[in-house]
């Protein structure tokens, strides 16, 4: 059976702000300061350069996984899928990623709200980041996951997206 994955939340191998400052860093020692005020035709060139062929965005660039969820019976479940290199390095160019298992399973109670059944998965994402390898000291990005999070009736998405009623698996 397949199941019906109804969302993807990207893995980072850290957060924007890290990379913005390893890309600042790096720059620095492209660029060096020394010649913006003797040669800056020279140190222009140096950042443009630097910009054009080294600097790469963090969004896609350092994603190394993602987790999918989808329901099954009465409970939320994450499949996880990870980048296959040994080291995970800056700027990775060549990605291949392969199916991992099972990243967790949460038990939904019944009489749980459209917000708490919300509330329940966030606080599950947010234990993996902090608690379980390989995601402990990487960043798994919720920001568009809780953004789009409390629009959505949870309840109806449960039942109706559930893997044992959903049509396309029957």
């Amino acid at each position: 059976m397949i199941e019906p994955y109804y969302f993807e939340i990207p893995i980072y191998r850290c957060n924007q702000d890290t990379h913005t400052k390893e890309m600042k860093a790096k720059e620095a020692e492209f660029a060096v300061e020394e010649y913006k005020e003797s040669a800056p035709k020279s140190y222009q060139n140096m950042t443009n350069i630097f910009h054009r062929a080294i600097w790469y965005p963090w969004k896609y660039n350092e994603a190394i996984g993602w987790i999918c969820l989808y329901i099954m019976g009465n409970q939320i479940r994450g499949d996880y899928y990870f980048i296959s290199a040994r080291r995970i390095g800056k700027g990775i160019r060549k990605k291949r990623f392969n199916y991992c298992g099972k990243a967790f399973e949460h038990y939904l109670p019944k009489n749980l709200s459209s917000s708490e059944i919300f509330q329940e998965i966030v606080k599950e994402l947010e234990r993996l980041n902090k608690n379980e390898k390989p995601f402990r000291n990487r960043h798994i990005d919720l920001k568009s996951f809780k953004i789009i999070g409390e629009f959505v009736d949870w309840k109806l998405l449960v039942d109706k997206l559930n893997s044992f009623k959903y049509p396309k698996n029957n």
